[in-house]
């Protein structure tokens, strides 16, 4: 039997330093020093940093807005020694996580994003993109780690998948909510784009943690932390599932093949109609499509 791969489990590494929400920051070496990226939270803005070098402080190269957050880049001088980034307010430690690129190096591999989804539906996730699309490798950013099912029933459900050698799975804990923290959860019909009948629906309470994803630097965070050195990746929820195309190329092939290094997917929005006495709905249950909108689910 061939070894095992192991779960690695990691967590973002949330902080405050000077008062601002850092969601996570990264770390690798270059040279006798480092490279960094940390990243903050939607509403953090570029003055909060000093604008000239501060002695004994890190050198920014960059202050980059993401989707209403920021992405600050830079240098450290010594790697030894602790990372103090230029805030305005004065340098403040930040702690950084070492970057694991290498892990999905020249993989295919997925950015899946868990909100409310069971164990087993992950597995189901996993089992069908690595038949179907040749999938190698997976970050489960679990945006709800303290749910219940995200302890050991959601490692237990993943483990038999790490006896396969060529499939590589990391979860990643998020400690702070990442929804849009004025909207319900999504799971909440009135929330449902298709969704017919609004007008006489309440909106339900906000509900960041289970909220439709508002910190859209989670993307960038993974990149960096993880999947920099993978060969392709795909973004997908996961509700989310790929159909296959009989003799077409797999997902990640098109992607390597495309002039801009980007292909969009769209999905079309199914719900369960027929589901098993006493059973969760599972993806086979998802029969019902709308017929009456030209929308999709944009994925990439």
């Amino acid at each position: 039997m061939p070894p095992a791969n192991p779960l690695i489990r990691r967590s973002l590494m949330v902080q405050e330093p000077q008062g601002l929400a850092c969601l996570d920051a990264v770390q690798w070496p270059a040279g006798t020093g480092s490279l960094f990226r940390a990243f903050f939270a939607t509403g953090t803005r570029a003055e909060g940093f000093a604008t000239t070098p501060v002695e004994g402080a890190a050198a920014l190269t960059e202050l980059r807005d993401v989707s209403g957050g920021l992405m600050v880049a830079g240098v450290q001088p010594n790697a030894a020694e602790p990372l103090l980034l230029p805030f305005a307010a004065g340098p403040c430690a930040v702690s950084a996580a070492p970057a694991e690129t290498a892990l999905f190096a020249g993989l295919n591999a997925a950015i899946l994003i868990r909100c409310h989804e069971p164990a087993e539906t992950l597995r189901d996730w996993l089992v069908w993109h690595r038949q179907t699309q040749g999938l190698q490798g997976a970050v489960i950013v679990n945006r709800i780690p303290d749910d219940g099912l995200a302890g050991e029933k959601l490692v237990q459900a993943l483990v038999p998948l790490t006896r396969d050698p060529g499939l590589r799975l990391v979860i990643l804990d998020c400690p702070v909510p990442l929804g849009q923290p004025d909207k319900g959860p999504e799971t909440d019909p009135f929330l449902a784009l298709d969704a017919p009948g609004k007008d006489r629906m309440t909106a339900p309470a906000p509900d960041p943690w289970r909220a439709p994803l508002g910190e859209m630097q989670i993307f960038e965070i993974v990149k960096w932390r993880f999947l920099a050195q993978a060969r392709a990746v795909i973004n997908l929820d996961a509700s989310d599932i790929l159909a296959p195309v009989a003799g077409a190329p797999s997902v990640f092939d098109r992607a390597v093949a495309a002039r801009q290094g980007v292909v969009l997917l769209v999905g079309a929005r199914t719900y369960p109609w027929r589901v098993r006495p006493g059973a969760a709905p599972a993806f086979g249950d998802h029969t019902c499509k709308p017929f009456d909108t030209a929308t999709g689910q944009i994925r990439w």
